[in-house]
């Protein structure tokens, strides 16, 4: 049995209705539950989250990445557009420095917490 279909199994225990004499072993199963959603979505978007980040990175930067792997690289030039945005290198790029940041918070959000109220619909 693959991971998916293990996480898939699991789905249906997010909703299972425990008697509430036990409090604490029904708290633990909704928060691993809901772990196992975070894993599921993680696993079904976290890579296109990831290049569509290092694709604005890249270019709001107007350079590609010099690392390999998708998270060193998503690493490195988050930190080099933080040390622009302190320099105020980028301040004529404001608004796309903004729209990027709120792209990549919703899809991080929406991994995350899908059912959060301020995502858009």
């Amino acid at each position: 049995m693959g991971f998916n279909v293990a996480l898939q199994d699991a789905t249906p225990f997010s909703s299972f209705s425990f008697a509430r004499r036990d409090r604490v072993f029904f708290c633990k199963c909704r928060v691993a539950a809901n772990m196992l959603s975070i894993v599921q979505r993680e696993l079904a978007q976290g890579g296109a989250a990831d290049n569509a980040e290092q694709d604005g990175l890249e270019s709001l930067l107007g350079r590609p990445s010099e690392e390999a792997d998708t998270q060193s690289a998503i690493d490195d030039l988050n930190a080099e557009l933080c040390a622009k945005i302190r320099s105020g290198e980028l301040d004529d790029q404001r608004e796309a420095v903004i729209a990027h940041t709120r792209r990549s918070l919703i899809d991080k959000v929406g991994i995350a917490n899908p059912r959060y109220a301020g995502l858009p619909k």
